[in-house]
């Protein structure tokens, strides 16, 4: 059972079920007191009723007495004195079950004590006036008889038994009263505890329902959820597959039809090849733009934190759009004001992919007129490190009808626009800038006016301003650099022929070797054929895929420094991140002829430590006479300590947070110990962090054990 099923619910239908059987438990107890206590007060009533039974009795005996003791003196005769006889033996027997019956009642006792002493001196004096009569005469016992003391005695016995009746009597009423009372509560009280039970079950019953039903319930919505979390399972590896699809043949076109451009001679040849090269480009645009808002949709996007040139990444965008604009006949102009500050840390390619969109469209809907891409920005409260950037890409076109302003941003719409058969395009752009502008919590606003142009405002927020970074030369690396890397044997491991010749014809020219396998397996013979100075390997192949090819050539100790670099179609985010931190290079189909050589000299840098740190430096190690050996060593020891610890996880991490640690480290000992190398190191690094160069960050990193080396050296030598 789901845990939210027997939570609230759960307990309530437990806590009325467990009242209902308290209730009944404490009905029962209530029960057997009360009969316990009827039966105490009915046998204290009976008894009552008993006593004054018997003391009925001992009244009708003492007037039985006095009864024959009158006949036999009127008439003599003594068989008259045999009803006498009789009482005077009861009397006795009376009142010892009386005394019983009374041994526990001390005022009971002292009133039957009363009692007792009239009955016998009533008794005694009827034996006198028997005995008077027969011993003396007739007369003697009429004298005694006609006296008051019979009279007196009489009328106390029948005094004290009146009071001890009475007594008795209000005992048995009293009795009665409480026993009714006692019946009268009880069956309230059971009554009562049967309602309350049979309520508190019902109400348990219902809640076990509710309970069973809310159990139901959320099995179907898990079933639900785990049915949705399948299909976006599905979505994404369907894009991934899909992307793969249609990325690996479109590698295909693209690269051939580069190379192909390299070599027509003919106008017409090579207008043939631009075309075929711009619209593949725009075929590949468009299945970005899909994948784009599919990832958007289903949350899949995620956003880099880059530092960019605000400034660069304007002049790019008017320098991008310029011979189109050109084309047209209209200007095309940027507007930086004053507070837009130099460098801020934002998915660059975000922001560009956003502002491309509206450029793109501003310009293509516009006939006359100009184009002005404005950047600004506006601080947020009192933090200055925050700024909110806004762009507006304002244009002189057509403008857009009022009740089109609101569809704009629906996928695939375009508006209703007079031209838009001469302007075909998917209705795309607008609805994945729309989206990756709220993915980053800003605002897309627009404003237009039929026949008088329009005006998009991007805005985003909470962007962080980083401070101004020193210029650092950028690396060009075309193809012709590989040349300088003396790569000796090539393994290009892809399942489509198309693939393999492509790469074939872009780097045959740069190594002595290339050899081709169609699998995993064919790639792990060959290697072990011909060992291999470089590895490129497709990911996605039947039999054993690259992954798989990957783990067994690293199985095998030969091959533990051989670089191997993924090149895939993928085009998932989260794939292409496990890619890098699995194989020691990636390279992203289309295959762009730069990356792919910038790709492999930074592999083949990294994986050679005894390259000198510096391509300017003498070739001739230098020496520090004038440092202590002290020093030195001591320089040395704290060289190894970072190498053992912050080194090694910055490299295997290349986390921003771990490599700022390692560098710390690095200016701790340039400051102990003046040393030029060190120092210049740490400068090139800090460079690289303070720009999140990840691949500048990596190279240094790859660096640093030849820097170990060379300072041990001179420790030695000192």
């Amino acid at each position: 059972m789901p845990k939210a099923s027997v939570k609230p619910i759960g307990r309530v239908a437990l806590a009325s079920l467990s009242l209902a059987i308290f209730v009944l438990l404490v009905s029962s107890i209530i029960s057997i007191a009360s009969t316990t206590s009827s039966n105490r007060l009915f046998s204290a009533r009976v008894k009552a009723t008993d006593i004054n039974q018997a003391l009925d009795g001992l009244e009708k005996l003492v007037l039985d007495a006095e009864t024959a003791q009158r006949g036999f003196l009127i008439t003599g005769n003594e068989t008259y004195l045999e009803p006498y006889q009789r009482a005077e033996k009861g009397l006795q027997t009376s009142l010892d079950d009386i005394e019983s019956a009374l041994h526990d009642m001390p005022e009971d006792m002292r009133l039957l004590g009363e009692i007792e002493h009239a009955v016998g001196l009533k008794r005694k004096e009827m034996a006198a006036t028997i005995d008077t009569y027969r011993s003396q005469s007739p007369e003697a016992a009429y004298a005694i008889v006609k006296g008051d003391q019979g009279k007196v005695l009489m009328d106390d016995f029948r005094q004290s038994l009146a009071v001890l009746q009475q007594v008795n009597a209000t005992r048995a009423e009293l009795a009665q009263q409480q026993l009714l009372r006692q019946l009268r509560y009880t069956n309230i009280a059971i009554i009562s505890a049967s309602i309350i039970s049979m309520l508190a079950g019902m109400i348990g019953v219902w809640f076990v329902r509710r309970g069973l039903q809310s159990q139901q319930q959320s099995e179907l919505m898990r079933i639900e959820k785990e049915r949705v979390e399948e299909a976006d399972r599905n979505k994404t590896q369907f894009l991934a597959n899909i992307s793969h699809e249609i990325r690996t043949p479109m590698n295909a076109i693209i690269g051939f039809s580069r190379l192909l451009a390299q070599r027509v001679t003919g106008d017409k040849e090579r207008s043939y090849v631009d075309a075929i090269v711009l619209s593949s480009k725009g075929l590949l645009a468009l299945v970005n733009d899909v994948l784009d808002l599919s990832k958007i949709e289903s949350g899949k996007l995620e956003l880099a934190h880059d530092t960019i040139n605000l400034a660069d990444l304007v002049d790019s965008l008017i320098a991008m759009f310029s011979q189109m604009a050109s084309d047209k006949g209209i200007e095309l102009h940027s507007q930086i004001e004053s507070t837009l500050p130099d460098f801020v840390a934002i998915d660059g390619n975000r922001v560009r992919q956003i502002l491309v969109n509206l450029l793109s469209n501003a310009v293509k809907y516009t006939e006359r007129g100009q184009v002005t891409l404005e950047a600004r920005s506006e601080t947020m409260g009192d933090d200055t490190s925050l700024v909110r950037l806004i762009f507006n890409v304002v244009d002189s076109g057509r403008g857009i009808a009022e009740d089109d302003v609101a569809s704009i941003f629906d996928p695939f719409n375009q508006g209703s626009r007079p031209d838009s058969d001469m302007h075909e395009s998917t209705g795309l752009g607008l609805a994945i800038t729309q989206r990756l502008v709220e993915v980053m919590q800003g605002t897309l606003q627009v404003q237009s006016k039929l026949g008088a142009g329009s005006t998009f405002s991007v805005a985003l927020p909470n962007v962080k301003v980083i401070a101004a970074l020193e210029p650092s030369p950028q690396r060009h690396l075309p193809l012709d650099h590989l040349s300088s890397l003396n790569i000796e044997k090539i393994l290009i491991v892809d399942d489509v022929q198309l693939n393999r010749e492509l790469l074939v014809d872009i780097l045959e020219a740069y190594t002595q070797k290339i050899m081709l396998a169609v699998d995993g397996e064919h790639a792990i013979t060959l290697a072990l054929a011909e060992c291999p100075t470089l590895i490129l390997m497709d990911v996605r192949m039947p039999r054993l895929d690259g992954r798989g090819a990957l783990k067994k050539l690293r199985d095998l100790p030969q091959f533990n420094n051989t670089p191997v670099i993924a090149v895939t179609a993928s085009s998932m985010r989260e794939e292409e991140m496990e890619l890098r931190r699995q194989f020691d290079g990636y390279v992203r189909k289309p295959i762009s002829v730069e990356a792919l050589a910038a790709e492999i000299a930074r592999v083949l840098e990294r994986r050679s430590p005894s390259k000198p740190l510096d391509q300017n430096s003498s070739a001739d190690t230098p020496r520090y006479d004038d440092i202590p050996a002290a020093a030195l060593d001591d320089l040395n020891a704290g060289l190894q300590v970072l190498h053992l610890h912050a080194w090694k996880q910055a490299s295997d991490s290349l986390s921003h947070r771990d490599v700022l640690v390692f560098l710390e480290g690095i200016k701790k000992l340039a400051l102990q110990v003046d040393v030029a190398e060190l120092t210049a190191y740490g400068e090139r690094l800090n460079t690289a962090v303070s720009r999140f160069d990840i691949i500048a960050m990596e190279r240094e990193l790859g660096r640093f054990p030849a820097l170990i080396e060379q300072f041990h050296s001179l420790g030695s030598g000192a």
